[in-house]
């Protein structure tokens, strides 16, 4: 378990970082959906998949910017 924290968390070991655990997560998905694919036999788009991924991040990245402006 202190590998997985050590990879999540930020430089004090403590706080999650987002993009630490979003990169994760996407990573074992595309994985899953790759192993599931081949397991029965069809074709999982990885390019397409990740594609659509950085296109939703880029998205929320955009509108967290965008709300920085109402911050304190």
């Amino acid at each position: 378990m202190k590998l997985l924290r050590d990879i999540l968390t930020d430089y004090d070991g403590q706080t999650y970082d987002t993009g630490r655990c979003l990169a994760v997560g996407i990573i074992v998905s595309m994985t899953a959906f790759e192993a599931f694919s081949v397991w029965n036999g069809k074709i999982f788009d990885a390019q397409g998949y990740g594609a659509g991924v950085a296109a939703v991040l880029a998205a929320l990245g955009c509108a967290i910017f965008g709300d920085n402006h109402k911050r304190p």
